[in-house]
């Protein structure tokens, strides 16, 4: 399969209008004598693994510290958090074409490289109730699911106490470009809590062979309904008796079908009277449709 190049020209700090934070989607990405043809087969999927940082890279990030223009910080009530400035940084990564003009293209690209404002709910969910943080993420084992940035779960090394996270996201390309370098300028000494894997949901459910998570953190993950089955079959994989799911996802994904109300149902009809489902917080901002987060508890 012949590579193109994906160009990043997202700016994390402009302001953008509903339609910009909107998801765009492609169907999956064929090619053939170096074309691009759209297909709706989904049936390709990355196989999944498990990816450890190496120390000439982690000594290359930890030298790029010193060069603000690199990185951007959130303050979150004095919570801060460094992240990797994507538009300086990111501008030419082997990947899709930027001219399909997607934020995400299935089985090639799932839009780990833009910061999504669900994630950013999740950490305004973990200050605002200091009671979750105790509860569900001190001293726990904690997974992100399609992490891109990772800042959800970094905030549970940094500040909530986490005894470990693990970051997993569909493309390796956002967890060597993205995910490490994010947690490594945060603070190096949270790699030793850390692991990282790379591919599909579908090879996850059937190929993690370590120990269960006491929760697993969501945001912005359910916006295809064809996902689905393979995030439960992840979730019962890796979750363990009584754990717990936090999600933060937006009431409905235009464009690509997904909706909060239809994924809570389909856990419902899996699991039965074995889930409560939770809704524990609705945002209404103006920066995009409805977002929303809800709890889920397995018995």
């Amino acid at each position: 399969m012949d590579s193109a190049v994906f160009k990043f020209n997202f700016n994390v700090e402009d302001d953008e209008t509903m339609q910009e934070r909107s998801i765009t989607c492609n169907p999956t990405i064929e090619r053939n004598n170096n074309e691009i043809n759209l297909s709706n087969e989904t049936n390709l999927s990355k196989p999944f693994s498990l990816k450890i940082p190496q120390s000439p890279s982690i000594n290359k990030i930890s030298e790029m510290k010193n060069n603000s223009k690199l990185w951007q910080y959130k303050d979150f009530n004095q919570y801060i958090i460094y992240y990797l400035n994507a538009t300086n940084t990111l501008q030419v990564i082997k990947h899709v074409s930027q001219t399909l003009n997607t934020d995400i293209v299935r089985n090639e690209y799932e839009g780990g490289f833009k910061l999504w404002e669900c994630a950013e709910d999740l950490l305004h969910y973990f200050i605002d109730n200091n009671n979750f943080i105790i509860n569900y993420i001190e001293n726990k084992r904690i997974l992100e699911l399609g992490c891109g940035h990772g800042l959800p779960g970094i905030f549970c090394l940094l500040y909530g106490k986490a005894s470990m996270c693990a970051f997993q996201d569909y493309n390796e390309e956002v967890i060597e470009g993205l995910t490490i370098p994010n947690v490594i300028i945060n603070n190096e000494g949270l790699l030793s809590k850390s692991k990282f894997y790379v591919g599909d949901w579908g090879n996850m459910s059937n190929d993690y062979n370590d120990e269960g998570f006491d929760l697993i953190l969501m945001s912005d993950t359910i916006y295809s309904i064809e996902s689905y089955p393979k995030i439960y079959n992840v979730i019962k994989k890796t979750l363990k008796k009584g754990g717990s799911v936090l999600m933060g996802a937006k009431s409905y994904y235009f464009g690509c079908g997904g909706s909060t109300k239809q994924f809570e149902e389909y856990i419902k009809q899996q699991e039965g009277s074995n889930v409560c489902i939770k809704r524990v917080k609705e945002i209404i901002d103006g920066l995009s449709n409805v977002r929303e987060i809800s709890l889920f508890t397995f018995n």
